[in-house]
């Protein structure tokens, strides 16, 4: 038959899976995706914590933009690390780093202190619906956007479509192992 766009039927990716009996959840050989040196960390951080294809694609997509992967990355202007932390962002990493008796720059430490904010409604600036968007989508390009908007809050269409773009080409790379679970369609 033919394609029919997950996005189109209006369910939460709970809903489909109780509706059609499938787990979209990804499969444990996905961490057999090769990246290299801190993409491989991030990819294996998220993975483990449970997020889909697109949702990996859409934060890598992000840090690339940010910080092109470099955990002490500065810009000047007071935004640093993967994510480009600033203000009381920053502040607030800098203090989950010091409580673990690591520096802020730590990888781990990171990521840790952005899935705190990931996973709760506080690191979407209270958004919930977006928040839950995110998590739902099954588009690379829309949770690229979405984590630009709403949880890096990077402020420009342009900006946001670039991040798009680079998830759809992370989402490719995952997927071309032949390994993803994460169903765009269905028949």
């Amino acid at each position: 038959g033919d394609l029919i766009p997950l996005s189109y039927m209006n369910l939460s990716k709970t809903d489909y899976e109780d509706i059609f009996n499938v787990d979209l959840t990804m499969p444990a050989r996905l961490s057999q995706v090769v990246f290299s040196g801190v993409e491989q960390e991030v990819y294996s951080f998220f993975l483990a914590k449970g997020l889909g294809a697109p949702q990996i694609a859409g934060i890598m997509a992000n840090i690339k933009a940010e910080s092109g992967f470099d955990p002490a990355a500065q810009d000047g202007n007071g935004a640093c690390g993967l994510f480009q932390w600033t203000g009381g962002r920053f502040r607030g990493l800098k203090d989950y780093a010091a409580s673990k008796g690591k520096d802020w720059a730590d990888v781990q430490v990171q990521l840790e202190y952005a899935w705190r904010e990931i996973d709760s409604d506080e690191g979407w600036n209270g958004n919930a619906a977006q928040r839950r968007q995110f998590m739902e989508t099954s588009s690379a390009f829309q949770a690229a956007v979405l984590f630009c908007s709403y949880w890096e809050r990077c402020g420009t269409a342009g900006a946001a479509a670039k991040r798009g773009r680079y998830a759809q080409e992370y989402y490719s790379k995952i997927m071309s192992a032949g390994q993803g679970s994460n169903i765009d369609y269905v028949q």
